[in-house]
């Protein structure tokens, strides 16, 4: 099989230098018609954001100190983490890039993994502090597209950390994760009533990339180093998604559907469907090593996906779409330069 490069923006390749490779943790794909596709990447001018079409057509939107975008339920503006002087900062702006504001200029923390709620009337992050002598804090907090209403959801963590939050369909409750003194908890939290329960325990040490099935009914989440399990919202029915080993899992935008990682090495992009059933995609990785970060399209008839190659201090990552409906589908390339932090853009 063949990979095909998509004509006119190829000089992006050149454009990026190397930066670290990131999944991206806590993303939504939110349903709708396929839009652009955002991503992170280095220029000479920093770490910034870059939006790319479906069809070809890079563009870079922010230059400089900026990652983690997030696209809004609608596909009308993003939420990108930028650096200021401080801090990490939220701050939204339009689609195109435009009219880019701060959503919190008065935090003196860092800000990181926002995710909007289905509704779009607010976002959720993880506020990070550093108070007296060293001491850190956490919290994950909620503020409104407009920048006001910020709210502590999770009250503050000394000495510990909270990630991953993820919103339920509803925008009622929101699960993340709280390591502290050596445990890691999923907390369900109802943001009406600021009642919070426990959903389970982390077996092992490792980071969670929780998120709440679009569906609503079950939570997506990593429990050991190589596999991903679901879990009812009541804390029952855990359940693997798979009988091998298990990385990097997202939801399908009607929450029926699991894409992950096969292997540790990325060999695989593997579906499990309702049924439990498994489906190994039929990527040839050709001269890539391994394959990386499978994001859903809105219409869910698509996926976009990172593939590797050169070792660790010099790996560079293309990004490629694939269509799912094909028989032989073939890898549409978009843009090269070590490229990470996927999401795309949902269109009404």
């Amino acid at each position: 099989m063949k990979l095909v490069k998509v004509v006119g923006i190829g000089f992006l390749g050149v454009a990026l230098g190397l930066i670290a490779y990131s999944p991206s943790v806590g993303a939504t794909t939110f349903p709708g018609g396929n839009g652009a596709i955002a991503f992170s990447g280095m220029s000479t001018q920093g770490q910034g954001v870059w939006k790319v079409a479906n069809i070809g057509g890079a563009k870079q939107l922010l230059a400089g100190s900026a990652h983690s975008p997030a696209w809004s339920p609608d596909g009308g503006t993003m939420v990108v983490v930028g650096k200021t002087d401080r801090g990490d900062d939220l701050q939204i702006m339009n689609a195109d890039g435009s009219a880019r504001r701060d959503l919190t200029p008065r935090s003196h923390g860092t800000e990181s993994s926002p995710v909007w709620s289905a509704d779009g009337q607010r976002i959720a992050f993880v506020r990070e502090e550093t108070v007296l002598f060293g001491l850190t804090r956490s919290a994950v907090m909620t503020i409104t597209p407009d920048g006001s209403n910020e709210r502590n959801v999770t009250g503050w963590l000394y000495s510990g950390h909270y990630a991953s939050p993820s919103w339920s369909p509803d925008g009622r409750q929101l699960v993340y994760e709280k390591a502290y003194h050596g445990s890691r908890q999923l907390i369900i939290k109802d943001t009406m009533t600021s009642k919070g329960r426990t959903l389970t325990t982390l077996t092992d040490d490792v980071d969670s990339h929780v998120s709440w099935s679009p569906a609503g009914n079950k939570i997506l989440y990593s429990d050991s180093q190589n596999e991903v399990y679901t879990i009812w919202t009541d804390g029952s029915h855990r359940t693997v998604i798979s009988d091998g080993d298990s990385y990097d899992a997202a939801w399908s935008p009607d929450g029926k559907q699991i894409a992950f990682l096969e292997d540790k090495n990325g060999d695989e992009i593997s579906i499990s469907g309702e049924d439990g059933s498994v489906t190994q995609l039929p990527i040839r990785k050709e001269s890539y090593s391994r394959l990386a970060t499978p994001v859903w399209s809105p219409d869910g008839k698509k996926m976009v996906f990172a593939m590797q190659y050169g070792e660790a201090e010099s790996q560079t990552s293309d990004i490629f779409t694939y269509d799912l409906r094909a028989g032989d589908p073939v890898p549409v390339w978009l843009a090269s330069g070590n490229l990470s932090e996927l999401t795309w853009q949902p269109l009404q």
